[in-house]
């Protein structure tokens, strides 16, 4: 992933990043990554860099789409409980109408 910020040696975006290292570093508690270009002293930080790597986007964009996943889902299944509670009124009125019919022609 290539760097964000300014490098110590004005090459900007040159230096690249492994995400995983950059995850690792980020749950030791660590907020900024050392530059490995060569002649660089800047550290980067983490967060951005994760947030601006295709790893993040992508697993943003998951993210997102699992939570519609979900929200259609339950949708569904709102949908299925209130046809299921209208076809079992539909059912009781036929029901009636019929036992109303049968006592009518008796």
């Amino acid at each position: 992933m290539p760097r964000m910020g300014p490098c110590g040696n004005g090459a900007s975006r040159t230096g690249l990043f492994e995400v995983d290292k950059l995850i690792t570093f980020k749950r030791k508690g660590m907020q900024l990554f050392p530059c490995f270009v060569s002649g660089c002293d800047q550290a980067q930080e983490i967060d951005c860099l994760l947030r601006n790597s295709q790893a993040a986007r992508t697993s943003t964009i998951e993210s997102k789409l699992n939570s519609l996943r979900d929200q259609l889902n339950q949708m569904e299944n709102r949908l299925h409980l209130a046809n299921r509670g209208a076809m079992s009124e539909i059912d009781d009125t036929y029901t009636a109408i019929a036992a109303f019919s049968i006592g009518r022609s008796s």
